[in-house]
C-alpha cells in the first residue's frame, strides 16, 4: 500500500505466512534472530555507546561477517525468485537493484537500547542515490585482510549490519520477521515506530509509494509488477 502496509486480512492469515510463497521463510528468520541474540550478549559487555562505537573484537567479527554474509543471502534469494539472472557471481551491484521495488533505503531503525538516547539508523540509506555501504564496503576488507583491518569488526559496523539485514527481512515478511518461533499478529506502534517485545529494534517503514509502484497477488503465483532489472 502507499503508506508501506500490506493489506488483506489478518499477518497470519495472508500469503506471507503461506510456504509456498517464501519456503525459506522461517529459516531466515531463525538464522536473523539468532544473531540478534547473540548482539545482545556482546551488549553485557560492551555498553551500547557513542564511545564505544570503534570498540573491536573476536565476537564482534564474528557476528559482523554473519550478519554481513546473511544479508547477502537474502539479496541472492530475492534476485533468484524473480527471475534475475547474470553470468558470474553476483555482487553489490546486483544486490542495489532489489531498491527500485523495495526502498530498503528508507527503512530506519531505532536502538532504544542505546546509552543516553535512542541511536536512529538508515543503514541502506546510500542506496537511495546509487551509493556504496561503508558497512558492507568493511566487511570485504576485514573478511579478506583480517589481520591488517581486524578493528573494522567494530560495534559501529557490527549494529549496522545486524540492522540491515532486520531490515532487508522486514520488507520481504513484514512484522512476522520480529519472531523466528511464532506468527506475530499484534504488535505497537508509536509515531510509525513499529515495535514488539522480543525484539531490540524499532522499524520505520518507507511512505509515499504510488498505486502503480504497488503489486498483488493473484492465487498462487505471485507477480512482481514492482520490480525492473
Amino acid at each position: 500500500m502507499p503508506n508501506g502496509s500490506y493489506v488483506g486480512g489478518t499477518i497470519d492469515e495472508s500469503y506471507l505466512a503461506d510456504h509456498n510463497f517464501a519456503p525459506d521463510r522461517t529459516t531466515a528468520i531463525r538464522g536473523y534472530h539468532a544473531i540478534e541474540n547473540d548482539l545482545r550478549r556482546v551488549f553485557e559487555f560492551v555498553e551500547p555507546h557513542q564511545q564505544n562505537l570503534d570498540t573491536f573484537s573476536t565476537r564482534l567479527y564474528e557476528i559482523f561477517l554473519r550478519a554481513s554474509t546473511e544479508f547477502e543471502s537474502n539479496c541472492k534469494s530475492i534476485l533468484a525468485a524473480n527471475g534475475y539472472s547474470r553470468a558470474g557471481d553476483w555482487n553489490m551491484g546486483d544486490y542495489k537493484k532489489i531498491e527500485a521495488a523495495t526502498r530498503l533505503s528508507e527503512y530506519q531503525i531505532r536502538l532504544t537500547i542505546w546509552a543516553d538516547t535512542p541511536r536512529v539508523l538508515q543503514p541502506l540509506a546510500p542506496w537511495s542515490t546509487g551509493g556504496s555501504l561503508p558497512w558492507y564496503q568493511d566487511y570485504n576488507t576485514v573478511k579478506h585482510n583480517r589481520s591488517d583491518k581486524f578493528k573494522l569488526a567494530n560495534l559501529k559496523n557490527t549494529v549496522d549490519a545486524v540492522a540491515a539485514l532486520f531490515v532487508i527481512l522486514f520488507a520481504q515478511f513484514n512484522i512476522l520477521a520480529f519472531s523466528a518461533h511464532e506468527l506475530v499478529s499484534s504488535h505497537g506502534d508509536w509515531n510509525g515506530w513499529l515495535a514488539y517485545h522480543n525484539s531490540i529494534f524499532w522499524i520505520k517503514l518507507p511512505t509515499g509509494w504510488t498505486t502503480s509502484e504497488c503489486y498483488g497477488f493473484a492465487s498462487l503465483t505471485p507477480t512482481f509488477g514492482a520490480f525492473s532489472f
